[in-house]
């Protein structure tokens, strides 16, 4: 069961959420507060999962929340999903010690559910699998550039979520969101482009074998997404 605490100053907003929230048999809402005194005792009476916090509370505003509740645990844990309509702070609090997530409102509420739900695992990817996709994306010799990037970080989130390979709008989402994106549109272009690239720049194309799965000289973002989270679970699994 996800515990979440439901903290905005919008009344009828908090009423829809909640309303959203308490349909899904794994999550229970445990409590909605308009201020920081309710935010304040109810963080702490009811302990939740998870911290939907909006960034405009009355008496005091979100970033000073989110310090203050900082500064008054030992071990911060990494639980507060931020909503808010103004993302000019999205990239600094991303960085912020209890920021799980930065999500844009308005959201669509299957997706915030994901975000919830992703949050939740707290899935602990091992540094060898970063290292293995930099290791195998340079063997493929795809070019440095912020598309690389991006691919990396595609096929790392397909590798921990691999049914998200049959969903790739979702995929592109969690990666922009993971990368700072305001729009998965723009990821995808960038993963798109940098694929083509790595194609159309590589004379001998007999290096993409190493995949298990090579679709040709024209594989889709899916396709060579799929095909590198192929090869490194046969590593893993031969190591």
């Amino acid at each position: 069961m996800i515990k979440v605490l439901i903290a905005d100053d919008n009344v009828p907003f908090c009423e829809t959420l909640f309303s959203t929230l308490t349909k899904e048999k794994d999550f229970k809402v445990t409590g909605v507060a308009h201020n920081w005194k309710d935010i304040e005792r109810k963080y702490y009476e009811t302990q939740p999962d998870l911290l939907l916090l909006d960034l405009k509370i009355p008496e005091k505003d979100g970033l000073q929340i989110i310090e203050d509740l900082t500064q008054k645990e030992v071990k911060p844990k990494k639980n507060i999903i931020v909503m808010s309509g103004d993302m000019k702070y999205r990239a600094s609090l991303t960085n912020v010690e209890k920021v799980k997530w930065v999500i844009a409102k308005p959201f669509d509420y299957d997706e915030l559910i994901g975000i919830i739900r992703e949050s939740a695992k707290q899935v602990i990817i091992p540094e060898k699998i970063y290292t293995m996709v930099d290791d195998l994306l340079s063997k493929l010799r795809v070019p440095i550039c912020k598309g690389r990037r991006l691919l990396k970080v595609a096929i790392i989130v397909a590798y921990t979520r691999p049914a998200l390979l049959q969903k790739m709008k979702v995929l592109m989402r969690n990666v922009a969101r993971r990368e700072n994106y305001s729009n998965a549109k723009s990821v995808r272009s960038n993963i798109d482009k940098t694929i083509e690239r790595t194609f159309n720049q590589t004379n001998d194309n007999s290096i993409f074998y190493i995949l298990d799965e090579y679709y040709g000289d024209k594989m889709t973002a899916k396709e060579f997404i799929s095909s590198c989270v192929l090869y490194i679970r046969k590593v893993l699994k031969n190591s």
